[in-house]
């Protein structure tokens, strides 16, 4: 019996839930279990990339203050990343999510083949719309649950998708 479950049976059921805060929105709520899916991803992830040979990079996509994102931003990133592990014929695994802090930016987190370094001025001439930042991902599930985080998904507008995955 889970913990929620049991407090449940001992009558702490509406405790639990003035614990737990005001209900979530809609959108927010389906965000939630998607995003907890994410962990699922990397594991399944963690797992191809050691019969592949690949390490975990974490990467930021940040546009200037003020300005829209578009879906097709972050897909040519992706796909012009794809063509490039395609000529090495290695699959692109990767994670992403959309956030707005003071900015809108993206995280990613892609697998790439051991050897292979990004770098910053390829990435820059991939993501001309503001700043881009890559490192190496050393603790994948923290990364994982950094990117899943639902507070700073709040703040993005209506009709853009938050959270996408790929390469299974």
């Amino acid at each position: 019996m889970g913990i929620f479950a049991a407090l449940k049976r001992w009558g702490w059921g509406s405790a639990l839930a003035f614990s737990l805060g005001p209900a979530l929105p809609q959108r927010l709520r389906l965000l939630q279990h998607q995003l907890h899916g994410c962990v699922g991803l990397v594991k399944e992830h963690r797992r191809m990339s050691k019969i592949y040979g690949l390490y975990a990079v974490a990467i930021t996509l940040t546009y200037p203050v003020g300005s829209v994102p578009s879906g097709k931003h972050v897909s040519s990133f992706i796909d012009k990343l794809r063509a490039k592990l395609k000529r090495m014929s290695k699959p692109l695994l990767y994670v992403w999510t959309l956030e707005c802090a003071t900015a809108y930016h993206y995280h990613l987190m892609i697998w790439l083949p051991r050897g292979m370094r990004l770098d910053p001025k390829l990435l820059t001439r991939w993501w001309p719309h503001g700043h881009s930042d890559a490192e190496m991902c050393r603790f994948v599930f923290r990364w994982a649950k950094y990117i899943a985080k639902p507070e700073t998904k709040q703040g993005v507008a209506q009709g853009l998708r938050l959270f996408g995955a790929g390469g299974l």
